[in-house]
């Protein structure tokens, strides 16, 4: 949602559950991410900790052979509201394309 309203229209999905509540990891169209795996050393933007998004993102990526924190970062920017507001300040955590752990 983030992407979209920051005016990226041409997006994929490239994972999803099935017989649970659906997740949907989207990237843009034009990425070279194909699949959960392609995701190693990236971040993936969720909700709030302890939310149903940070669940699934971390049981999906770590059913995929992903560790949280080592090979793909798990980032809670809030609610759509709050997300927005985060990525129009400008965040360095935005910015940061490197995979980090997650310290704070």
């Amino acid at each position: 949602m983030i992407a979209f309203q920051n005016g990226q229209r041409d997006l994929r999905i490239i994972g999803g559950a099935v017989r649970e509540p659906l997740v949907n990891f989207l990237v843009p169209a034009d990425s070279e991410i194909r699949s959960i795996g392609d995701l190693r050393g990236k971040r993936i933007a969720v909700s709030q900790p302890g939310s149903i998004t940070t669940y699934f993102a971390t049981r999906i990526v770590k059913e995929q052979g992903l560790v949280p924190g080592q090979t793909v970062e798990i980032l809670n920017v809030g609610g759509p509201p709050d997300a927005w507001r985060r990525r129009n300040r400008g965040s360095p955590r935005w910015r940061d394309r490197r995979c980090r752990s997650r310290s704070d």
